[in-house]
């Protein structure tokens, strides 16, 4: 957002600790900084869940000789006070990220603990970093002719409570973790022994039917009770099948009506003498080809008139050729449809939208003509996941359809509204009538409070859980952060150890769209944006001029529409609001950038933003400043010459 409605972060000066060796040099300095928490990073080596505790327990003998033990409790990664129940150490965030960044956010009550407390673990620790507080502000733009805000709200004056997301109960070893191979293989030893020895540590496709399994990529389909319930094993021999008429049914990858393929003049038989009995009443996994089914749960593929076409038990011995029919019931299908199927040039199947907002309108053109409508695809971006990294949302408006989504916050017991701003970004993105892309999913990461108000390690702590969650849309994953940090072109610890986890972040395969920031500065300047692995937006307004506030230069990557947005907002679920910024400018990019990568097969991130560049349009932005790329964002529709 802008200065009417910009983000504004204000952090002061912090200076942390390099290596081991100078730990701590410079360490009085760095405990009279930042808000009484302190980020901790480890060494790459370490294992968070088995450091914790040793940790905790030599903070406990620390305290034990100064307060007493009868005055202090251990409770699981806390340390309180007996008397006051208050927290004396608190290590409330973990920090595992993409593999290369690992850390610890904690809470010291008494900070003349910490040198002895460092002292133990000097080998282990890299730096200490003060924990910092940051604004989200909301201040009048002074280019209007009404100087108002665009969200009136008395700001409290307390502070919120951060929610930390490391729970020691469930929290799971590092991927690098010696203890976690140790649990593992723990694991393998309870598995029922009728499976067939030989799959694990062998590749994913040599995991089937039978075969003992650990874990998922064991196997070449599903790990059930340490079974392979994969595919069966191809045969090497079949027999001929009888000239007898069947019923087959085929889905089409684009989700069209099944058809199907009889012999001529040959009559189905019916599902009771074709049949096996023995499915229903069974586990998925017991359902196999031949059995008979009442419906989908019955079988382990598809349940088709009453009789299971899925995979087959390899010890249910087959009197026909699965693989030889299979084929041939595809290649029939394949013939009769070839017309209907779209050709993989044209594969998207655009729509329109009349009547659309300026801002969607002009990312569907390759020249300004706002009275066209808005041409996007609407078949993508529906397995896409876009994780808001804001303050808050309003998951429930009507313009989200259903697809937006709670996913964390960095705080406990604040509303989850926040100011609005989140719900607005989040709109753009994937709103119905307001987004760019309309079937994207959208997850709420709460990263600032209530009155916009956050910390460095709420920033860090819901990129965490944002990379954690995207494991499970691995190359279907975005992150937008239409937030900012000035940094003024220093470069403190602080910001580097921010910079370090963007990168992880990104280098792990999410690509990270960020506002170019509203100061009318130099973007390299602004973090994240200013990180050269995140892909930083600038603003344009309606005549494709340069906005008066945006970022500039040469960490700049495109530039979108970012001054007088509509979209949603909080007030009610049909609630909509104007907004100015790069903030808005951003999630115009995530929302291209989702409907791109339905067609790319696993992305890297760098791909990702290759291919946002590579269908946009050049030097058509007025006014833009020396060394900012003059690329304008397209969403790559191909029907711009028919409408």
């Amino acid at each position: 957002m802008v200065p009417k409605t910009f983000i504004f972060f204000a952090v002061s000066c912090v200076s942390a600790v390099a290596s081991a060796n100078n730990l701590f040099s410079g360490l009085d300095t760095v405990l009279t900084q930042g808000n009484g928490n302190y980020i901790i990073q480890l060494n790459q080596t370490i294992c968070i869940k088995h450091f914790v505790p040793r940790f905790i327990d030599n903070a406990f003998d620390i305290f034990s000789h100064t307060l007493g033990a009868d005055k202090i409790e251990k409770r699981s990664n806390r340390i309180v006070r007996r008397d006051t129940d208050l927290d004396q150490v608190h290590v409330f965030d973990a920090y595992d990220i993409g593999g290369s960044f690992k850390g610890i956010t904690v809470q010291f009550e008494d900070l003349h603990i910490v040198r002895s407390l460092l002292t133990s673990f000097n080998s282990e620790i890299l730096k200490i970093i003060p924990d910092m507080d940051v604004e989200f502000d909301l201040p009048t733009n002074k280019k209007s002719e009404l100087l108002k805000r665009y969200y009136l709200r008395q700001v409290k004056n307390h502070k919120s409570e951060r929610a930390g997301n490391f729970d020691f109960d469930h929290y799971e070893h590092d991927e690098n973790c010696p203890y976690a191979h140790d649990k593992r293989a723990k694991t393998t030893t309870t598995k029922k022994a009728s499976c067939t020895a030989g799959s694990l540590g062998k590749k994913k496709s040599d995991g089937y039917w039978g075969y003992c399994c650990s874990s998922q990529s064991d196997c070449r389909n599903k790990c059930v009770s340490g079974k392979c319930n994969g595919p069966a094993k191809p045969k090497t021999t079949t027999t001929k099948k009888a000239a007898t008429t069947k019923k087959t049914t085929t889905k089409k990858t684009t989700n069209t009506k099944a058809t199907k393929t009889t012999t001529a003049n040959s009559p189905a038989p019916t599902n009771d003498s074709t049949c096996l009995p023995g499915s229903f009443g069974n586990s998925l996994g017991n359902g196999f080809n031949g059995y008979c089914c009442d419906t989908q749960a019955d079988c382990l593929d598809n349940c088709v008139s009453g009789k299971c076409n899925g995979p087959e038990n390899e010890d249910t011995p087959s009197t026909t050729s699965t693989a030889n029919s299979f084929a041939t019931t595809t290649k029939q299908v394949a013939e009769s449809t070839t017309t209907a199927l779209p050709t993989p040039v044209n594969t998207a199947s655009y729509a329109k939208q009349t009547g659309a907002e300026w801002n969607l309108v002009r990312v569907s053109q390759r020249s300004l003509d706002l009275k066209k409508p808005y041409i996007y695809d609407s078949d993508a971006a529906s397995d896409i996941y876009v994780y808001v990294l804001d303050d808050g949302m309003n998951i429930g408006h009507k313009d989200f359809g259903g697809r937006a989504k709670w996913g964390f916050s960095a705080y406990k017991d604040i509303s989850k509204l926040g100011e609005g701003h989140g719900t607005h970004v989040a709109g753009i993105i994937g709103g119905n009538t307001y987004g760019v892309a309309k079937k994207v999913n959208i997850v709420a990461v709460q990263v600032l409070n209530e009155e916009g108000n956050g910390a460095i390690s709420s920033l860090l702590a819901g990129l965490q859980w944002a990379a954690n969650d995207a494991k499970k849309h691995k190359g279907k994953a975005i992150i937008n952060m239409s937030l900012g940090l000035r940094t003024g072109g220093g470069s403190s610890s602080t910001y580097k150890a921010f910079n370090e986890v963007i990168s992880s972040v990104v280098n792990s395969g999410i690509p990270l769209f960020a506002a170019a920031g509203n100061w009318a500065s130099d973007t390299c300047d602004v973090l994240p944006a200013g990180n050269k692995d995140v892909f930083a937006v600038a603003a344009t307004d309606n005549t494709d001029t340069m906005a008066w506030y945006s970022g500039y230069g040469k960490c700049v990557d495109i530039f979108a529409p970012g001054s007088d947005i509509l979209s949603t907002y909080i007030t009610s679920s049909s609630s909509t609001t104007t907004l100015s910024g790069t903030s808005m400018a951003s999630p115009h990019v995530a929302g291209v950038a989702a409907l791109l990568m339905g067609s790319m097969e696993n992305p890297t991130s760098v791909e990702v933003y290759d291919k946002v560049k590579s269908i946009a349009t050049s030097n058509v932005v007025k006014d833009a400043i020396k060394n900012t790329p003059n690329t304008f964002l397209f969403n790559g529709q191909q029907l711009t010459e028919k409408i």
